[in-house]
């Protein structure tokens, strides 16, 4: 009978063309690993998780050749079909959710560990020799550090002198202190100082952002700039500073090597599955367990592994992230910002503080209770297996959704020069068409062009593209959708070097949109010079938007989008349309109250609001109404509002207010607790709902909470 595996290595993959070569890369993966597990006799199972395969091209399974099977080293590829993952948000936009794939193999190991890793890692002897070691316990994760490796490296077709070599020529260093790149013959941090990177920089840009708002002829108002100055001293400096206190653990390049044992990966519920680009989950993972009480343990500088450096754009790498954000902005792809991030952390560090347990996933994490193909690969005595077929001909297959104009043609005309002493001249070039030749001020951030963006669109709500045609002839241009208050960039992007730019920004809800602005982002203030040849504004085409999606089967993986017609729920409620409210409408009610809209994490939240959360921060001691949603058209009495929500600090009352006679007809106080709290508010009198309210009954300080949904549900038994 084989021998039960002491260790499961669980890697995604798919046969596209990731990187340049994955291929290429998973073979190499696959051949070193079975030869390490040989070598020092160690018994591992590799669990491959094929996603989403190509319909055009062969599954992972045939495409590979497999080693002949030993008592060490077993294999198996499990394939999640597009069917699944078509019902995931965003599947239109991403072909791969890899921290769901690696779930799925996570969920279907065998070993008593489980290592979660990819498909481009060489491991070194050092860390072979510390596995067989059988020196690890329960109840701990640990880390290993990542040494990248130039890419023909892995070609090397004996394993000693691979090792060798990618100890030699190593090009980067991914410790727990930082990023050290090779610089001749030694590796300098490039990581930024901790001060600078968490609170000096950040800082930096709130303050030039609130510059760049007052630079053009139009100034913003002198309450609006007291206003943002404001937030910077009561909100973001003690923001920054709780991020600069933040624990340092080692998340540098921790998606490549994390392991538990596999009852503890059953205890965190795996990977949070989110519906996103997979950037900071595996992180989130690392402080997840840190503050449910798992200590995290380095294996040291000797045991480490090996990345082969990929295509740049096509992963991180500190030269390719430009592209690589450039690329998920461009495709509408939603992906956990710096700020979400360290919210999420906020919360588990709070949790932790109340001993609650933080977890992100149902009990049916990992697409338990799915059918799956499961393919044996690798077994005892199975013999050496070639590739049972070969791609033929290129990959097509494009993940950005099918974009139509909303407008039709350019809308150069609606481009207007922010102040006089901008030169720019509008002209036909020698091909016909209409252009603006701008040459900007000489100020870093200062203003050249805009165009209102409310005035374009008689209803603008939802998300749109934004496609800009532009040659930039010298210096840098920057290219961002400033918020309805005009202090901030709900999106931006830089072109840099000469030449021609088709930029695509999206912009995920154009309500909260304002005005586009093109403005000088060269340093050392000199003047950039640039000709802009087309605007454009897309949605996404309506035929191809909407994805299919068996309710029954999407409720069971927690994706299920609310209809935006009434629809039966338990206890013969019926929910309304996601558009009767929004989060984003919540306003202050008192002049010192803060009420901010956030970027939510998707999957926490249905419908209209699955992408936003509302921040609320109420002042001390108002005994007012400080935040509100106003009800337009107003819900009748017999209607229920449903709360989702988290108090984070202080205690406060939240209510329906009648429209009429402004009493609150209903109200729930609430202290902190969980995450994700639901409370019902259910006026049986007479008048109709006008509002809903929140006010601060904290004895002494400020309530601040976060609202994730709210929803309006009628009782048709009343």
């Amino acid at each position: 009978m084989p021998q039960q595996p002491r260790f499961s290595f669980v890697a995604t993959s798919r046969n596209d063309d990731h990187g340049g070569d994955v291929l290429r890369r998973t073979q190499s993966f696959v051949d070193r690993l079975a030869e390490q597990c040989e070598r020092h006799r160690v018994h591992c199972e590799l669990v491959l998780v094929d996603w989403n395969p190509p319909r055009a091209r062969a599954p992972l399974a045939d495409v590979l050749s497999w080693p002949r099977g030993s008592a060490w080293f077993s294999a198996r590829v499990i394939s999640v079909s597009p069917s699944l993952h078509r019902r995931l948000k965003y599947s239109k936009r991403l072909a791969m959710f890899q921290m769901i794939a690696k779930n799925v193999g996570i969920r279907r190991a065998l070993g008593d560990y489980v290592i979660a890793t990819n498909i481009d890692i060489i491991f070194s002897d050092e860390l072979f020799l510390w596995l067989k070691s059988g020196d690890m316990r329960e109840g701990v994760l640990y880390r290993s550090d990542r040494w990248d490796i130039p890419n023909e490296i892995q070609q090397e077709q004996g394993l000693d002198v691979l090792l060798a070599r990618a100890r030699r020529e190593a090009i980067r260093h991914n410790l727990k202190a930082g990023t050290y790149v090779r610089r001749d013959d030694t590796f300098v941090n490039i990581s930024a100082p901790r001060f600078d990177g968490t609170f000096y920089k950040p800082l930096e840009g709130l303050i030039a952002a609130l510059k760049g708002s007052l630079a053009g002829d139009d100034p913003v108002p002198r309450d609006k700039v007291l206003l943002a100055l404001d937030a910077i001293l009561s909100t973001d400096l003690p923001r920054l500073r709780r991020e600069f206190l933040i624990p340092i653990l080692h998340t540098n390049a921790c998606g490549d090597f994390t392991m538990m044992a596999r009852h503890d990966w059953f205890a965190l519920r795996g990977y949070p599955e989110w519906n996103i680009f997979s950037w900071h989950i595996d992180s989130i993972m690392i402080y997840q367990a840190h503050f449910n009480g798992w200590p995290i343990e380095e294996l040291g500088s000797a045991a480490v592994h090996y990345h082969i450096e990929h295509d740049y754009g096509s992963g991180w790498t500190p030269e390719g992230a430009g592209s690589l954000w450039s690329r998920l902005m461009e495709r509408g792809i939603p992906f956990l910002s710096y700020h979400q991030f360290n919210e999420l952390v906020f919360e588990m560090q709070e949790n932790a503080e109340r001993a609650q347990l933080t977890v992100y996933n149902g009990p049916d994490w990992g697409f338990d209770g799915r059918e799956l193909e499961c393919r044996t690969m690798v077994e005892e005595g199975g013999p050496r297996r070639a590739p049972a077929r070969v791609n033929e001909g290129d990959l097509d297959e494009d993940f950005l959704p099918s974009l139509v104009p909303a407008l039709a043609g350019s809308l150069l005309e609606a481009v207007k020069v922010v102040a006089d002493d901008i030169i720019a001249e509008r002209r036909m070039d020698e091909n016909g068409v209409c252009e603006i030749a701008v040459e900007t001020r000489p100020e870093t951030w200062s203003y050249a062009l805009e165009s209102d963006l409310s005035q374009l669109l008689p209803d603008p709500q939802g998300e749109y593209w934004i496609k800009v045609r532009i040659a930039v002839e010298r210096g840098n241009i920057g290219l961002g959708v400033l918020n309805r208050d005009g202090l901030d960039f709900l999106t931006e992007m830089t072109c840099g070097g000469s030449g021609m730019h088709n930029i695509l920004a999206y912009v995920k809800e154009m309500g909260d949109a304002s005005r586009l602005i093109l403005r000088n982002v060269t340093p050392g203030n000199r003047p950039a010079r640039f000709r802009l040849e087309a605007v454009q504004l897309l949605r996404e085409d309506s035929a191809e938007a909407g994805t299919p999606v068996d309710q029954a089967d999407a409720a069971v993986n927690g994706v299920a989008e609310r209809s935006p017609v009434p629809q039966e729920r338990d206890g013969g409620v019926t929910a309304f349309g996601p558009a009767a409210l929004r989060l984003a409408h919540f306003r202050p009610g008192v002049h010192d109250a803060i009420v901010r809209i956030l970027p939510g994490v998707p999957g926490t939240a249905e419908g209209a609001d699955a992408d936003y959360q509302t921040m609320i921060i109420l002042p001390a001691g108002s005994g007012e109404t400080s935040a509100v949603l106003d009800l337009d058209p107003p819900m009748q009495a017999a209607s229920k509002i449903a709360v989702h929500l988290h108090v984070l600090e202080g205690e406060a009352v939240i209510g329906l207010q009648a429209r009429v006679t402004g009493e609150l007809l209903v109200e729930r106080r609430k202290a902190p607790g969980p995450p994700l709290t639901r409370i019902d508010l259910q006026a049986l009198g007479t008048e109709e709902i006008g509002a809903l309210v929140i006010k601060n009954v904290s004895p002494s300080g400020a309530a601040k909470l976060l609202l994730h949904r709210v929803e309006c549900v009628a009782c048709p038994s009343l």
